[in-house]
């Protein structure tokens, strides 16, 4: 997906950023396992839906 492209998914592409910075930071806090798992899931979540609208364009 090139950028000029992008216009129409640019709150899914913030969304994106926003969930792995947020994965990221609980892998640098060292936090409890099982928030680590709920991040993991999370990021597989997202890693879907971001397929899933990419297939859709």
């Amino acid at each position: 997906m090139k950028r000029d492209e992008a216009s129409d998914g640019s709150d899914l592409d913030r969304f994106i950023l926003f969930s792995i910075s947020i994965a990221v930071q609980a892998r640098i806090r060292r936090r409890p396992k099982s928030a680590i798992i709920g991040d993991r899931a999370s990021c597989r979540a997202v890693r879907y839906m971001a397929r899933r609208a990419a297939s859709e364009t």
